[in-house]
């Protein structure tokens, strides 16, 4: 279930909802938190110093890492080392949580799962003590925590964090904003795990004509919502629709990222998991071959599941 946009962020290939990794990125807003508005001054007039610029290079450095996947080990050193510069500025702005979110998910995927998950919590109580409990910065941090607990089979948990998430971001962005999509289909993901197909359809249509409206129909950025679809309609017996969505999301996926990019694997494993059902084993064992390939030479998933 190729949740929020890859690392990544895929469960067990999830997209994963990071700020820090870029596709659960809190979108533009004049919504105002809890910050005092000279604060809001101070952080924005703030000039750039060489701690700054130091931690940018780190969140950039970790990201990267991160994506890549082939070194979580480095992204959590990276990531460490912003945390520690991020506490020494005290601006409020994101720069912190976003760290932490960052070493969060670096840390669990090293198997460290109850550490990840304070992470992900410390991250989300500044970002609700420094915006507000309904702010979109608060949102992403909360999407953050609920993929770490979706990783781990954690869906009740998980789910209610999901619906948290997107009601802030209705309230504040609007019900047809991207990032609505993206919780919309990350509950959609949910419920397949929980088998509530009836709820996942309605939700993974929801969000797939919010996106294909934003971004339009060939855009990559579909692809997870095309892959979240398809799995409904296959646990539905609808085949036929199933195979069009799995052809039209590896389709997407393999041009825009290229065809040994790990998010290609995700939907190769779905897309011959499908084939094994439908009868065609051969099929289904050639394209699973193909992503075992690709997963081999990164340690560790690297793809979020499509929030």
């Amino acid at each position: 279930m190729y949740h929020l946009k890859p690392i990544r962020s895929a469960a067990a290939w999830l997209v994963i909802p990071l700020t820090v990794v870029g596709s659960d990125a809190p979108a533009q807003s004049k919504v105002r938190g809890p910050v005092s508005s000279a604060k809001q001054k101070g952080a924005a007039e703030e000039k750039p110093s060489v701690s700054a610029e130091r931690l940018q290079q780190l969140l950039t450095s970790g990201k990267s890492a991160l994506n890549q996947g082939h070194n979580v080990e480095a992204a959590a050193v990276l990531f460490q080392a912003a945390v520690s510069q991020a506490e020494t500025l005290g601006i409020g702005d994101d720069r912190l949580s976003r760290a932490l979110i960052g070493l969060a998910f670096a840390v669990h995927f090293q198997g460290r799962h109850a550490q990840a998950e304070q992470l992900a919590k410390r991250a989300l109580t500044i970002d609700e003590m420094t915006f507000g409990a309904e702010h979109p910065h608060t949102a992403s941090s909360l999407a953050s925590l609920a993929w770490i607990e979706f990783d781990q089979g954690k869906y009740l948990e998980a789910e209610r964090l999901y619906r948290r998430t997107l009601t802030i971001r209705e309230k504040a962005l609007g019900p047809n904003h991207p990032d609505v999509a993206q919780s919309l289909n990350n509950l959609a993901a949910i419920f397949i795990k929980q088998r509530k197909y009836a709820e996942a359809e309605q939700f993974a249509k929801r969000s797939l004509a919010i996106v294909e409206k934003a971004l339009g129909p060939e855009h990559p950025g579909i692809a997870a919502n095309l892959t979240t679809l398809a799995e409904v309609k296959l646990a539905w017996g609808r085949p036929r629709e199933a195979e069009i969505l799995f052809n039209r999301s590896l389709s997407l996926t393999e041009k825009s990222l290229g065809p040994e990019n790990p998010a290609v694997a995700v939907v190769l494993m779905k897309y011959a998991d499908f084939l094994r059902k439908t009868d065609r084993s051969t099929q289904g064992a050639a394209l699973e071959a193909r992503a075992r390939t690709i997963m081999a030479k990164t340690p560790r998933k690297n793809v979020r599941p499509p929030i």
